[in-house]
């Protein structure tokens, strides 16, 4: 699947070119609107044989959202390959000046009071077939790291019944089954990039660990300097390791693993049977 594109809000490309093997062409636009309008047209352009696409895009202005992290925005430069994505979508500014992405769950549920095919899924019970693309989207989500017994580990954590309840009546006051509503527009629209918004919206807004990591790294530094002052085997129990942190040894704490490396140590492996982490310094 192809990724999707985000420009800041109001910004548009300074040229476009399209090339072929015999020539090419530069287009310019005046504003958003002239260039929004234009963005099917050049996204079917760049599926066609021979033909490629460039958008010379302000660095500044332009993200890639990488679905290898939940979290992760990566800045673009100079001319754009348009071939490599599947759309575009415009993200805004908060006033902390972190980027939000639209609420798609919001604009779908808007759209149901007009489309009956996609209403039918606020209403018919489709829960165990959206839990499990959720479920599929989320570990996609989280498996930034390739240790599949670690995220089986820490999923079952995020997105659970009770805190897509809570959303669903407390965000968007609806007492139906967002499960359900979520397949339901996988199926009619079919555009996975949406849904991967959604979830990823929706993890965002309900685990802190995806945009605030301070609390981790105090854990990780007294980790390390309990291992460094007690320790001098190669591992540690769940255990021991709550017990040099003051606190519960998380899934927030095993999915950001890694930064016990900025603190000298990393963890070789976990025995999830056993509650034990292996531990090696770093060198």
């Amino acid at each position: 699947m192809k990724e999707r594109l985000y420009l800041l809000e109001n910004s548009f490309p300074e040229k476009v070119i399209i090339k072929n093997q015999n020539d090419s062409i530069e287009y310019t636009y005046k504003n958003v609107d002239e260039f929004k309008q234009d963005i099917d047209r050049l996204i079917k352009i760049s599926t066609e044989k021979g033909k490629n696409v460039y958008l010379l895009l302000d660095p500044s202005k332009c993200r890639n959202i990488s679905f290898e992290t939940v979290f992760g925005f990566f800045q673009q430069c100079g001319l754009n390959r348009l071939n490599q994505y599947g759309d575009i979508r415009f993200y805004h500014l908060d006033e902390k000046g972190e980027e939000v992405l639209e609420d798609l769950l919001a604009k779908y549920l808007e759209l149901s009071n007009s489309n009956s095919d996609l209403k039918k899924y606020l209403i018919e019970n489709f829960e165990k077939e959206g839990k499990d693309l959720i479920k599929k989207v989320v570990r996609e989500l989280l498996s930034y790291r390739t240790e599949r017994d670690l995220i089986e580990y820490v999923e079952k954590y995020f997105l659970t019944d009770e805190i897509l309840t809570n959303i669903w009546l407390n965000k968007y006051n609806m007492k139906t089954n967002i499960k359900s509503f979520i397949y339901g527009i996988s199926v009619i629209f079919n555009n996975y990039n949406d849904i991967r918004q959604i979830i990823r919206n929706l993890l965002i807004e309900t685990d802190q660990i995806f945009t605030n990591f301070s609390p981790l790294h105090d854990k990780y530094k007294k980790l390390a300097d309990y291992y460094r002052n007690n320790n001098f085997q190669n591992y540690l129990t769940f255990e021991k390791i709550e017990k040099a942190i003051e606190d519960k040894f998380d899934y927030r704490m095993l999915l950001y693993y890694q930064i016990f490396e900025d603190y000298g140590y990393r963890f070789s492996s976990f025995d999830f049977d056993k509650k034990i982490a292996y531990i090696k310094a770093c060198y």
